[in-house]
């Protein structure tokens, strides 16, 4: 899409923007609802839709995907939109002017989709930027709101803009705020291009890890089996995959839950087999590997367990290892839970998400405080943010306001 398409569509969107405003702040929270509710129910035409197209432009498996969405979009619908307007923008008095573009970023629908509606629902329309392994929500989106929300319908425009092309791609940055996700660098080139007059909302790179504490007797098994299931869905490529896990305790605890967490991985591939896996991951994935068995064989602080499409790795150090993702997970000993933030200093300002177990309810408080994480939650329940996560520490709505 050239410059001039772009220009076209926001002249498209500055006429719906007039619509938008000639509703009622409930009207556009309706209407909006009517969509998300689409989207949480497992039976309806739009999730048929986003598992069949999905997979194949984003190489993750048909089940990875049906099982991570299942998961994510349960309370996805319109009354976790009201409660949200309500928290956030005033009851829906709240409202924005000029459009918005929205910059997609990595594989996950469900940024995707509330990126693209939360500045819908304030009264902005919105021109979205598809990601590059993504480009089917955008579009999907976009049919769900002429669907089902028709007076929505001409609220968001998709802006395919080929890289490299510097003056579309200006055109799509010169509106009045720009939402973006993607890597720390990508941020900052786009923070570098746009003008005084747009305001950046940017979502860079983060990461998440996992506790296992002693507080609270804990089923190993179970545990590895629950911390699988947020360690596979989307194959650790979501900001809420967590990278490693640190066991409080001895070696022995922490060999222990590896083993457990090994058998517990073959499982999960069993049910929902890893996508595909391009060659500078791979690469990246076999050296560590290699690494990993090196040190074992010289008695050097570490052991390895690993099928054809998982890895977990069990370190006698603390601090934190490279993460080439793709169900690569390394478990760490740790004295105390309040050693963690310590630990993770390296990593500061890029946790986002923090799974536990074993833990009472004041240490995780205290130690999610402690490395910052937005987000905490049970072993296998990380993945399934309620619809007004404050991602980043950013809320939905309040930081576009």
């Amino acid at each position: 899409m050239k410059a001039t398409a772009v220009r076209g569509l926001r002249a498209d969107l500055e006429a719906a923007e007039q619509t938008l405003h000639g509703m009622t702040g409930e009207d556009r929270v309706a209407a909006v609802g009517r969509v998300l509710d689409a989207w949480s129910d497992p039976g309806s035409e739009i999730r048929r839709r986003i598992l069949a197209e999905h997979p194949a432009a984003s190489g993750l498996s048909p089940e990875n995907v049906a099982a991570g969405l299942e998961l994510a979009l349960a309370g996805w619908d319109h009354a976790a939109l009201e409660r949200l307007v309500e928290h956030e923008a005033e009851g829906g008095a709240a409202r924005l002017s000029g459009i918005t573009t929205v910059v997609h970023g990595g594989v996950l629908p469900m940024p995707t989709l509330v990126d693209a509606l939360a500045p819908i629902v304030l009264g902005s329309p919105v021109l979205a930027k598809p990601a590059r392994r993504d480009p089917v929500t955008p579009r999907l989106v976009a049919a769900s709101l002429a669907e089902l929300a028709p007076e929505l319908g001409r609220c968001l425009a998709i802006a395919d803009v080929r890289s490299g092309d510097e003056a579309a791609l200006e055109a799509v940055l010169d509106t009045r705020r720009v939402v973006a996700t993607g890597s720390d660098a990508a941020m900052a080139a786009i923070g570098a291009r746009i003008g005084r007059g747009t305001r950046l909302i940017a979502h860079g790179h983060k990461l998440a890890v996992a506790v296992l504490g002693a507080d609270v007797n804990v089923d190993l098994e179970a545990a590895a089996a629950a911390l699988a299931v947020d360690v596979s869905l989307w194959d650790q490529l979501g900001c809420l995959s967590p990278i490693a896990c640190w066991v409080v305790g001895d070696a022995w605890r922490s060999d222990r839950f590896a083993e457990a967490l090994a058998r517990a991985l073959a499982e999960r591939e069993r049910l929902t087999p890893r996508g595909e896996v391009d060659a500078e991951a791979a690469a990246w994935i076999a050296n560590e590997r290699a690494e990993a068995e090196l040190r074992q064989a010289a008695g050097r602080g570490a052991s390895l367990h690993a099928g054809a499409a998982w890895t977990v790795v069990a370190e006698r150090d603390p601090s934190p290892r490279a993460a080439p993702l793709h169900r690569f997970v390394r478990i760490h000993p740790l004295a105390t839970p309040t050693d963690l933030a310590r630990v993770l200093a390296p990593l500061a300002t890029h946790v986002t998400g923090m799974a536990h177990a074993g833990l009472r309810e004041a240490a995780v408080h205290e130690a999610r405080q402690a490395i910052g994480a937005s987000r905490s939650a049970a072993f296998g329940a990380l993945q399934a943010p309620p619809l007004d996560w404050a991602r980043d520490g950013l809320g939905v709505l309040s930081s576009l306001l």
